[in-house]
């Protein structure tokens, strides 16, 4: 078990028995997820420093993509995942040596398709090599080509931080986002040639689904952490198939004893 001592963290994460990938938590009685990055990953801070994930603590602002302004800013931890538990490893690596270690799935921006691509097996080298993917360098978005994923054994930790409204992070500096948010991207158009959201499609997006109701999903989530994400747009992920009201309660719930802050603010 780790707690909040060991790793001076506002909450405590508990272990849960897996066989990887998703799997049911026999004590919760819910779904859990087994995905995140490896121990020694490095998280770029809102400075521009960097952290290893093991290392970043629930009050780190950490550097992120702004997709509606398409700039790089910054933004707090609002859910932070800490698993202690031996599980295999997949390792993606790019043409400037960069390599991330993936367990179970993780997202990577992907600059040939212009979305996320979420990685989680080997067999998808053969599908995105050659690809170019985000990657921050000198505070400014470049480029890389993915050059290969492969198995590398396995890890006995694996860390999974998602920030506030934007979800996203950079890790070894790759614009990248955690697998728990699969559903949750890849939502709104971009513009032809910016790495920013179509303002006018958003909105109209948005106006066709209209706004999901905290209410909807069953108590999983404070009023104050609803609004912080700004997420009634997610009605507009379950009007476009990527996701359902039923996953996301079942997401939330197990999600719910990571929130940073969890307890502290109105549970209504």
């Amino acid at each position: 078990m780790m707690t909040n001592t060991m790793m001076d963290m506002t909450l405590i994460n508990q272990p849960v028995i897996c066989s990887g990938g998703v799997y049911i938590d026999p004590a919760a009685g819910g779904w859990c997820f087994g995905w995140g990055v490896t121990p020694e990953a490095m998280i770029t801070l809102a400075d521009g420093t960097q952290k290893r994930v093991d290392e970043v603590k629930d009050t780190d602002r950490l550097m992120v993509y702004d997709f509606d302004n398409g700039c790089i800013a910054d933004a707090p931890i609002t859910f932070f995942h800490r698993m202690m538990e031996e599980a295999p490893v997949l390792r993606v690596s790019f043409s400037d040596g960069t390599e991330v270690g993936v367990v179970g799935e993780h997202g990577f921006f992907d600059m040939t398709d212009r979305r996320f691509v979420a990685v989680n097996s080997a067999d998808q080298e053969k599908e995105l090599a050659g690809h170019r993917f985000a990657k921050l360098d000198a505070g400014r978005i470049t480029e890389v080509t993915l050059t290969g994923i492969r198995g590398d054994g396995t890890t006995d930790s694996y860390f999974s931080p998602v920030t506030e409204a934007h979800f996203n992070c950079f890790t070894e500096g790759m614009l990248s986002i955690s697998g728990f948010m699969k559903g949750l991207y890849n939502v709104f158009e971009l513009e032809e040639t910016a790495l920013r959201y179509n303002a006018e499609k958003k909105a109209a997006d948005i106006k066709v689904a209209g706004e999901m109701p905290v209410e909807a999903l069953a108590g999983t989530v404070s009023r104050e952490l609803f609004k912080r994400n700004g997420a009634g747009w997610f009605a507009v992920s379950v009007a476009k198939g990527l996701t359902t009201v039923e996953e996301l309660v079942k997401l939330f719930g197990f999600c719910a004893p990571f929130f940073v802050e969890a307890g502290k603010e109105d549970a209504g």
